[in-house]
């Protein structure tokens, strides 16, 4: 009787962790099998977390070697094409235990690669390029993650007591190694970063969805049914836009779209960081320009002829005339007096008044604003022809330089703000405004 019970109950549990409850044909009843295949064990669980910390330890030492090793330690994804096996299967019980797993997994991996950033705040040697290759969507990424999803379905179906590790090793190097370059970075309190590389991850995603969904359908594993259906239509419908938004053949530009909702999210997870804010320094060339008329109004104490003419003299205060002058020059607001001592016995006093006030004439210059290099990673800053990742890198600006910002205007391309500078060398080109810090110099 005991062992009887026993029996029902592990049934039950059987029948509870697979897709149908109640399997009337065969065909459910290999939807059930597969369905066990794909459910993960607790080792699953742990090698998420010793890849993610691989994955810390590889973005930390800028280590293409440690990468491959994070490749090797992934565990067979199963909740990933448990996913897609529900959408051909139409069930959301499925979709839903097998979303919350692939979840765990992928929470797990970020946070050991974020536990590793830590460190990295000590000792950290990534590299610009290696942020630029994992936050941004690289075609090839995308061709192997469609055909590795792929051609692992079709292995699952064929093979029912072999796992594809290899290939779903394959389909997750764009899937999970963003994701730890998420969590990375936002150890680092690197907010540039963040959101492009979670939607990079979230791409690489639906391609892999995609190409294993198309792999269950073609080995016959699609129920016609509603729910099939619309999970079916609704996950290719999605690829299909964001692969011609892609490739330029129809314009959605989510990035834009969406850049009020990256902002908001940055303000929630990351604290800003306080920007130094320089007071630009006036440049002013003052010029004094002062001319003097002195009139003398001679005053005669002689009684013989009185003079029978006003002598009206012009003096500059740096000249000298013939007869003995005393000049004192007198400052624009004053009154100068020049006193004559002729041969004569006559003693003529001369009053001299300025004409005009000094005119001060300010010729402002116009102010240069400089950008500071500032990448947390002593690695230095990538100037490149056009705004965005895919475009040509014209030159590397070490850590520390100044560059002549041009204009106030920015390009958003790759979920990133460019903005125009001009290098010491004359070079002009594109770079990243968040590894920019302004400064205006000032002039002593």
């Amino acid at each position: 009787m005991n062992n009887t019970d026993n029996d029902n109950r592990a049934r039950m549990r059987y029948l509870k962790r697979g897709i149908f409850s109640n399997p009337d044909n065969a065909r459910k009843l290999y939807f059930n099998d597969l369905s066990h295949r794909l459910i993960p064990s607790l080792s699953f669980y742990i090698f998420a977390i010793i890849s993610g910390l691989a994955c810390g330890v590889a973005f930390m030492l800028n280590s293409k070697e440690l990468i491959v090793l994070t490749l090797a330690l992934i565990p067979f994804m199963g909740p990933f094409f448990g996913i897609s096996l529900s959408f051909t299967a139409g069930s959301f019980s499925f979709l839903w235990k097998s979303f919350l797993k692939f979840l765990l997994a992928a929470a797990l991996f970020v946070l050991s690669a974020f536990g590793v950033g830590g460190i990295g705040q000590v000792y950290n040697r990534l590299s610009t390029e290696t942020i630029q290759y994992f936050s941004s969507v690289q075609v090839m990424i995308l061709i192997i993650t469609a055909i590795c999803a792929f051609l692992a379905v079709f292995y699952i179906s064929n093979a029912p007591q072999q796992i594809p590790q290899a290939l779903s090793n394959g389909a997750m190097f764009g899937v999970l190694l963003p994701l730890g370059m998420a969590g990375y970075s936002l150890s680092l309190r690197m907010t540039a970063p963040l959101l492009p590389s979670l939607q990079c991850s979230l791409i690489y995603a639906l391609i892999g969805l995609s190409a294993a969904t198309l792999a269950f359908c073609l080995r016959s594993l699609f129920l016609p049914k509603a729910t099939s259906l619309i999970l079916t239509c609704l996950v290719f419908a999605t690829c299909t836009i964001f692969l011609l938004d892609f490739f330029q053949i129809i314009q959605v530009d989510f990035s834009k779209r969406f850049q009020t909702a990256k902002e908001s999210f940055i303000a929630l997870v990351v604290k800003p960081t306080d920007t130094p804010t320089l007071t630009p320094t006036l440049t002013s060339t003052l010029t004094q320009t002062a001319t003097y008329t002195a009139t003398s109004t001679p005053t005669n104490t002689l009684t013989p002829i009185p003079p029978t003419k006003t002598p009206t003299t012009t003096h500059t205060p740096t000249n000298s005339s013939t007869p003995t002058h005393t000049l004192t020059p007198i400052p624009p607001t004053s009154t100068a007096t020049v006193t004559n001592t002729p041969t004569k016995t006559s003693t003529p006093t001369r009053t001299l008044r300025p004409s005009k006030t000094p005119t001060i004439t300010f010729t402002p210059s116009p102010t240069i604003i400089y950008g500071i290099v500032y990448v947390p990673n002593d690695v230095g800053l990538l100037v490149r022809e056009r705004p965005g990742f895919g475009s040509i890198v014209m030159k590397s600006q070490n850590n520390g330089s100044l560059l002549e910002i041009i204009g106030e205007e920015t390009q958003v391309a790759d979920g990133i703000s460019w903005i125009h500078v001009r290098t010491n060398d004359g070079s002009e080109g594109w770079v990243s405004q968040s590894l920019l810090r302004t400064a205006t110099p000032g002039i002593n």
